[in-house]
């Protein structure tokens, strides 16, 4: 019986993408894939991964992981990609230059190192 169920509802996320506990729709399917492997591919920032960058502003290294919003955890650096940093980091490569506007200013982060968790 529970196979059955846990069968139903893989069926259910699958068509339907990722939903949360009120059946509330939070992301496709194809974004989804795309985010995890389709279109960012080997050697580009993708949700999961873990990424070093350095702060161009004051010269400080700092490590972040793209992860689902559900997920955030911002004392242990982890950052949703739908955050302003993590949406600008997906699909990056390690040496770019990114340019996030902050109330202060825009901080300039160069990605020295991506660590691609193994999905």
């Amino acid at each position: 019986m529970a196979k059955n169920r846990w069968r139903r509802f893989n069926a259910y996320v699958g068509n339907k993408g990722l939903v949360n506990e009120y059946g509330k729709k939070i992301s496709s399917k194809s974004l989804i894939i795309k985010k995890y492997d389709g279109e960012y591919g080997t050697g580009m920032i993708r949700l999961g991964d873990q990424v070093i960058l350095e702060n161009k502003s004051n010269q400080t290294i700092e490590t972040y992981e793209i992860v689902p919003s559900s997920e955030v955890d911002i004392f242990n650096n982890k950052i949703s990609e739908e955050c302003n940093l993590g949406r600008l980091l997906l699909g990056k490569e390690v040496g770019q230059v990114i340019k996030l506007p902050t109330p202060i200013g825009v901080v300039r982060y160069q990605i020295m190192e991506i660590k691609q968790k193994l999905i």
